[in-house]
Protein backbone atom coordinates (compact mmCIF):
# COMPACT_ATOMS: atom_id res chain seq x y z
CA UNK A 1 0.00 0.00 0.00
CA UNK A 2 1.76 3.30 -1.03
CA UNK A 3 1.37 6.09 1.26
CA UNK A 4 1.31 9.50 0.80
CA UNK A 5 2.82 12.37 3.57
CA UNK A 6 3.15 15.38 4.12
CA UNK A 7 3.70 18.55 5.98
CA UNK A 8 2.53 21.81 6.11
CA UNK A 9 3.57 25.23 8.33
CA UNK A 10 0.74 28.05 8.95
CA UNK A 11 2.30 31.02 10.60
CA UNK A 12 -0.05 33.46 12.16
CA UNK A 13 0.81 36.90 13.33
CA UNK A 14 -1.31 35.97 16.34
CA UNK A 15 -3.53 33.91 18.22
CA UNK A 16 -1.95 30.61 17.17
CA UNK A 17 -1.83 28.61 20.54
CA UNK A 18 -5.95 29.68 20.21
CA UNK A 19 -6.03 28.09 16.34
CA UNK A 20 -3.96 25.48 17.86
CA UNK A 21 -6.24 24.57 20.91
CA UNK A 22 -9.64 24.93 18.70
CA UNK A 23 -8.52 22.66 15.86
CA UNK A 24 -6.65 19.66 18.62
CA UNK A 25 -9.51 17.96 18.71
CA UNK A 26 -10.23 17.49 14.92
CA UNK A 27 -6.71 15.77 14.80
CA UNK A 28 -6.66 12.14 14.54
CA UNK A 29 -7.16 8.75 12.12
CA UNK A 30 -10.35 8.87 9.82
CA UNK A 31 -11.03 5.98 7.29
CA UNK A 32 -7.77 6.84 4.81
CA UNK A 33 -6.23 9.35 6.36
CA UNK A 34 -4.71 10.36 9.75
CA UNK A 35 -3.52 13.69 10.64
CA UNK A 36 -1.90 15.38 13.69
CA UNK A 37 -1.03 19.71 14.64
CA UNK A 38 2.21 20.85 16.75
CA UNK A 39 2.27 24.26 17.94
CA UNK A 40 5.92 25.93 17.13
CA UNK A 41 6.10 29.76 18.77
CA UNK A 42 3.30 31.51 16.40
CA UNK A 43 3.25 28.16 13.52
CA UNK A 44 0.88 25.99 13.44
CA UNK A 45 2.05 22.17 12.07
CA UNK A 46 0.02 20.07 9.85
CA UNK A 47 1.31 16.45 9.48
CA UNK A 48 -0.65 14.76 6.86
CA UNK A 49 -1.02 10.86 6.20
CA UNK A 50 -2.96 8.87 3.33
CA UNK A 51 -3.52 5.58 1.45
CA UNK A 52 -3.92 7.73 -1.77
CA UNK A 53 -3.93 10.53 -3.31
CA UNK A 54 -7.63 11.07 -3.08
CA UNK A 55 -7.67 10.64 0.19
CA UNK A 56 -4.75 12.92 0.83
CA UNK A 57 -6.43 15.79 -1.08
CA UNK A 58 -10.08 15.61 0.92
CA UNK A 59 -7.92 15.58 3.94
CA UNK A 60 -5.89 18.59 3.38
CA UNK A 61 -9.04 20.46 1.57
CA UNK A 62 -10.77 19.77 5.01
CA UNK A 63 -7.85 21.53 7.09
CA UNK A 64 -7.50 24.02 4.94
CA UNK A 65 -11.17 24.79 5.40
CA UNK A 66 -10.80 24.61 9.58
CA UNK A 67 -7.68 26.90 9.28
CA UNK A 68 -9.72 29.43 6.81
CA UNK A 69 -12.98 29.57 9.69
CA UNK A 70 -10.82 29.86 12.60
CA UNK A 71 -9.32 33.09 10.97
CA UNK A 72 -12.55 34.60 9.66
CA UNK A 73 -13.67 34.01 13.39
CA UNK A 74 -10.62 35.53 15.19
CA UNK A 75 -11.33 38.32 12.23
CA UNK A 76 -14.62 38.92 13.19
CA UNK A 77 -13.89 39.14 16.98
CA UNK A 78 -11.27 41.97 16.64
Amino acid sequence: MERFTGEFRFVFEKDADLIYSALKPEEGEGIRSEAKIYLKGDALILRLKAEDLTSFRAGLNSWLRLLKICEEVLEDEY
